[in-house]
């Protein structure tokens, strides 16, 4: 193949004459073009110069008077050819040839091949240039070998270094040939390929002729190993190239990009504004800048440069103008606050200030309501730190009247259930600072609710003591039954019997009952005495006179309550459950003489039926009952439902009323 440029037949744009007479100077002496070829016609073939010619030396190569295609001359015998002779030509050039497949680059700078005969293009290399180029690599690879034994036999006898020419100069290659490890072997070889400015452009063939005279080409013994080895030197050498063109790449990139600043600001080139190509103009013809503007060679890449340049000076000029505007607003800002300025009417009499006329009107306007957002925003800061101020005052007057407050229940001068106005008309709260203080709270509790929740703690430590002293009667056999039957220790002093039992006693009487006896009264005092007190202490008050009278007491008063509630309770639903049942028969659900299994078949989804059964409720659905209830309540509640249930439908159904018709049974429901 004829090197690696485009493949095609002679063009006919080359002029046959000599270039005297195409116009060249006389000064230039081209040897003779090759003639144009015509259509259909093939280039003139070139035997190996060993067989026709002995003095294949004389070839010549020349490049053609536009510069775009390369010709060689012989001058021996007067002959010019497009094609590269053969004497010259690579293994791998000489393996092209005798095919019709031609190589070419594209320009994208990707390799295809390109059929001379049928026209036919591909990027895969086709299997004809294949089998020729390995055959012709595997001649030119022996013929390498031969060379570079022969030329190691005869450094081996000539000295211990060979000096050999390259680009002007000389080179000393090292005469080592053993080397410790496959490692360094391989190191040396790729040292060689690298003194012998081997690149990734570069066949293994041209390789094999440019290192030959080295000796550290041969530290690897076998061709494959030499050859896998080019490869790998290939595969870094390119990525090395890459990273190299890129950054030289960037380099001009970056100095095309500082020249346009400098041509902006120094000759006044290249403004945002100007066209690129009244700026590319202006900067190739200057010295300073031609240069670096020739550096970056694709057009587009300039243009782009130049628009990004643009775009930064645009930024740049945006940013200044932003700039400038703050600090107008900020100098405006400031007469604003100078002036004490209100509102947005009082800006109207700052017109003959100069940093009034300096801001713009739209930015005036911003700068008024920056302005008149912190001042208010200083303002609620003030005012949170006066309301924070003031919390803190009505925490500590309040924390006060409550000690106060604290002080005289452990004095017992606040007693449990004393009605608050009793207790400021004894107290003399009127006068009193502490209460006068709170009165100054702008919110929080009131005092007079701090005193109920005084009143709260009396409570909680009152049941405790009715909750002990109840247990102490039911344990000292005190408390009895109406039957006069006495409780025994495992009865629970919460049971619903205990609580029919207070019900039906007289507080005085039991507390006479409970005092009567020794050893229940010391048992009493023990109990009490037991239960944790923040009252008024035992010297004060005897727990006999006063802790025992207000436990039993309201021992007393709960379980009476308790009792009421619940026959409250149970009127209100048997009184539902009657309604119910009228209504029922009114419908005739039922028939006459229908017994209570069968009303609970049929009436026992009934919410009234079912509160009936269910009666009464325990703590459960009263928390706030003390006193649990047991089977005796709900069996009372119970037979008085089933004697009203008789009542109803023993009697025979009675005549229908003029315009009411029966009513149809509601159909039973499973589940």
């Amino acid at each position: 193949m004829a090197g690696r440029g485009r493949a095609a037949p002679i063009p006919g744009w080359l002029p046959s004459a000599s270039p005297a007479s195409a116009g060249a100077s006389p000064a230039m002496a081209f040897p003779p073009p090759p003639p144009a070829a015509g259509p259909g016609t093939q280039p003139n073939p070139i035997v190996p110069a060993s067989a026709t010619d002995p003095a294949f030396s004389v070839w010549t190569e020349h490049t053609a008077p536009d510069g775009r295609r390369k010709y060689w001359h012989n001058a021996s015998v007067g002959r010019s050819t497009y094609e590269k002779p053969v004497c010259l030509m690579t293994a791998t050039e000489r393996a092209d040839s005798t095919t019709r497949w031609k190589e070419a680059v594209a320009p994208d700078g990707r390799v295809y091949f390109h059929n001379v005969d049928t026209k036919q293009t591909k990027w895969q290399m086709p299997e004809e240039v294949r089998v020729a180029r390995e055959a012709a690599l595997r001649v030119e690879g022996a013929a390498a070998a031969k060379a570079a034994v022969a030329a190691a036999e005869a450094l081996s006898k000539g000295g211990p270094h060979l000096s050999s020419e390259k680009a002007g100069g000389t080179t000393s290659f090292s005469t080592k040939t053993s080397y410790a490890s496959p490692a360094e072997a391989l190191d040396a070889f790729l040292q060689s390929l690298a003194d012998a400015n081997v690149t990734s452009a570069h066949r293994w063939d041209e390789a094999s002729r440019l290192a030959v005279g080295d000796p550290k080409f041969l530290a690897l013994k076998s061709a494959g190993e030499r050859k896998k080895a080019f490869h790998e030197y290939q595969t870094k050498r390119v990525k090395k190239e890459r990273e190299e063109r890129r950054a030289l790449d960037k380099k001009k990139r970056d100095a095309f990009t500082a020249m346009l600043n400098e041509a902006e600001t120094v000759c006044g080139c290249g403004a945002p504004r100007e066209a690129f190509r009244q700026v590319a103009e202006d900067l190739i013809k200057h010295p300073l800048y031609a240069q670096r503007f020739k550096d970056v060679v694709e057009d587009k890449a300039k243009e782009d440069l130049y628009r990004a340049h643009c775009e930064s000076a645009r930024a740049r000029e945006r940013s200044g103008r932003r700039r400038r505007r703050e600090e107008e607003k900020d100098k405006f800002t400031e007469l604003l606050r100078e002036k004490n300025i209100q509102t947005w009417r009082d800006v109207g009499g700052l017109r003959d200030e100069p940093r009034y006329e300096q801001c713009d009107r739209y930015d005036r306007l911003c700068a008024f309501e920056l302005f008149s957002d912190a001042v208010d925003k200083a303002e609620r800061d003030m005012r949170d730190s006066e309301t924070f101020t003031r919390r803190i005052d009505e925490r500590r007057r309040r924390d006060g009247f409550v000690a106060f407050l604290t002080e005289k229940r452990k004095l017992g001068e606040l007693s449990l259930r004393l009605p608050w106005r009793d207790f400021f008309e004894n107290e003399g709260l009127r006068t009193n600072d502490v209460y006068t203080e709170l009165q100054k709270n702008q919110g929080g509790s009131r005092p007079k609710e701090l005193y109920e929740d005084e009143q709260e703690v009396l409570e909680i430590e009152a049941a405790a003591c009715r909750g002990a002293i109840v247990a102490a009667l039911v344990s000292t056999e005190t408390l009895s039954n109406a039957d006069g039957s006495f409780f025994g220790a495992e009865v629970s002093p919460t049971c619903a019997s205990v609580r029919r039992a207070l019900a039906g006693t007289d507080a005085t009487g039991l507390l006479t009952k409970a005092t009567r006896s020794n050893t229940t009264g010391s048992v009493m005092e023990q109990t009490l005495s037991a239960i944790p007190r923040d009252g008024p202490s035992a010297t004060n008050s005897s727990p006999a006179d006063n802790r025992l009278r207000l436990a039993i007491r309201d021992a007393v008063a709960v379980a009476t309550r308790e009792t009421k509630s619940h026959h409250r309770q149970s009127r209100r639903a048997l009184e539902k459950f009657t309604k119910m049942l009228e209504r029922v028969r009114r419908r005739h659900v039922l028939r006459a003489g229908s017994s209570w299994d069968v009303g609970e078949q049929v009436l026992g989804r009934e919410p009234e039926w079912k509160e009936v059964c269910d009666f009464p409720f325990d703590k459960k659905h009263e928390p706030d009952f003390e006193f649990e209830t047991d089977n005796v309540d709900r069996a009372s509640v119970l037979e008085s439902a089933k004697q009203r249930f008789r009542d109803l439908f023993s009697a025979e159904d009675g005549e229908l009323e003029e315009g009411e018709a029966p009513v149809a049974k509601r159909p039973k429901v499973d589940g």
